[in-house]
């Protein structure tokens, strides 16, 4: 990891706890910015040029941006030290930062815990997550915000006697093995591992 070294105006008032470059006299990588003893913002520094902000701070909210558009807006936990983190409540928003995309609970940068899903703006579902996937109790909605079908989620699927409800779509997706449906395992901590043939 680069050093950081600490900027304090002639008061010895924190500025920033920054990258610099080889000679040390401009900022060069992430700087940690502060005002009035308060981290403000994180941004990134191309030989004393700023070139992009990370992440805007305010009491117990954060805001992240990633291609100068915000993709998350909530609480946090961490430091310049450990990483910020986003746990607690909070909201998701797509590349562009237009749409919102998920606003629930979060849980170390995962949404876990209860939450609500939209795609295109409309509500696809509601419920329970672990991991960034819901799994537990939830609802699935059509694409008219209406009910489709309520009840036990695993690995982002609602099983009914039709098939499986995948809660990206809303669409119905059919397996002999559920292990073998084509988004079963996309999330990054996966809850379970099945080995299986799918052949049927």
């Amino acid at each position: 990891m680069e050093s950081f070294f600490e900027i304090r105006d002639g008061n010895g008032v924190l500025l920033s706890i920054s990258q610099l470059s080889d000679n040390q006299s401009s900022k060069n990588g992430l700087s940690y910015e502060y005002k009035d003893g308060q981290l403000e913002s994180i941004k990134e520094y191309s030989n004393g040029v700023e070139s992009v902000i990370v992440a805007t701070f305010k009491g117990n909210e954060m805001t992240q941006y990633e291609h100068g558009n915000k993709v998350y807006v909530g609480n946090y936990t961490g430091s310049y030290k450990d990483g910020f983190h986003r746990n607690g409540a909070g909201q998701e928003f797509d590349i562009t930062g237009t749409r919102l995309i998920y606003h629930g609970n979060f849980v170390n940068d995962e949404r876990d815990g209860n939450g609500y899903f939209y795609d295109a703006g409309r509500i696809r579902y509601k419920g329970k997550w672990m991991h960034g996937i819901p799994q537990g109790e939830g609802t699935i909605y059509n694409d008219d915000g209406f009910p489709l079908e309520s009840g036990i989620l695993e690995n982002g699927y609602l099983k009914s006697n039709k098939g499986y409800y995948y809660y990206k779509t809303g669409q119905i997706e059919r397996s002999c093995f559920p292990s073998c449906l084509p988004h079963w395992g996309d999330r990054k901590k996966k809850l379970k591992r099945t080995m299986s043939f799918c052949f049927c």
